[in-house]
């Protein structure tokens, strides 16, 4: 008796396993919207992105909306710029506007509000002298690259230290996680601009690429090129770069920290 009486309850446990497998069995869904019709593979370790020519999501996939608007023509002085070159956004929302000939970095909230100003012009401690770069560390600081030095700031704006550049003539830097310092190097011998990694005593630690600068075009051709082409670059996920250069064509490259190429993503395209 008790063996049918085993046996009739496994009946409907066996029929419950079953059914909770078939729902979890994989099933193709059917996908509504725009299919991608690129590929991607994979060749001695790099991951290779091919996008078609024809965008996925059509023409107008990005619409801007204004939230906010900072600034006066005439007014109060923390409301007024006179060159504005650089904006940055850190993790609280904090705006930071970088005005290369008042020479300081204005700090607004989220909500567009004065906070404070960080440096002045001249060139001792705590001073900008042609600042042409603003970015953030890793702990939250922020350094200001000038023609003369890189200047570091806690995020309330009191003066950390400086390094001066008069080792290496550095451009547009950027910080990676791990504290190097990324940026353009003028080699005017190889007539090119380095993207270059730098350790803080600024020893060169590695090269990313290189572009032609200006004046090379200009020498072998006479003729000025008001869209001169420069190779563009970027920090991305704490410490990889990437880069990309219009004469390679529609291409984006990501290297690793070490330099080595990890992800090429390309597009074809009508120039």
């Amino acid at each position: 008796m008790t063996n049918t009486k085993n046996k009739s309850m496994m009946i409907p446990i066996i029929m419950f396993v079953m059914l909770i497998a078939l729902s979890c069995s994989p099933q193709k869904i059917k996908r509504e919207g725009p299919v991608w019709e690129g590929t991607i593979e994979t060749s001695d370790g790099v991951t290779i992105v091919k996008n078609p020519l024809e965008p996925m999501h059509g023409e107008e996939a990005l619409f801007l909306e204004e939230e906010l608007t900072i600034g006066e023509a005439e007014g109060r002085e923390e409301y007024m710029f006179q060159n504005l070159h650089t904006l940055a956004v850190n993790d609280n929302g904090d705006i930071f506007a970088l005005d290369t000939k008042a020479q300081h970095v204005k700090v607004y909230n989220r909500e567009g509000l004065y906070l404070r100003t960080i440096g002045r012009p001249g060139q001792g401690p705590g001073e900008l002298f042609l600042p042409r770069s603003l970015v953030f560390t890793a702990h939250d600081e922020i350094v200001v690259g000038n023609m003369n030095n890189i200047s570091y700031f806690s995020s309330e704006g009191e003066y950390i230290k400086s390094i001066p550049l008069s080792r290496a003539q550095i451009l547009s830097i950027d910080i990676n996680i791990s504290g190097n310092i990324l940026g353009y190097s003028i080699e005017r011998e190889q007539m090119v601009y380095a993207l270059k990694k730098y350790d803080l005593e600024l020893n060169e630690l590695l090269l990313f690429g290189s572009s032609p600068l200006p004046t090379d075009e200009y020498n072998r051709t006479g003729k000025r090129n008001a869209f001169f082409t420069l190779l563009r670059w970027d920090i991305i996920n704490g410490d990889q770069v990437v880069t990309g250069y219009p004469k390679e064509g529609y291409v984006v490259k990501i290297l690793d920290t070490s330099g080595n190429l990890i992800r090429r993503i390309e597009r074809k395209y009508t120039p």
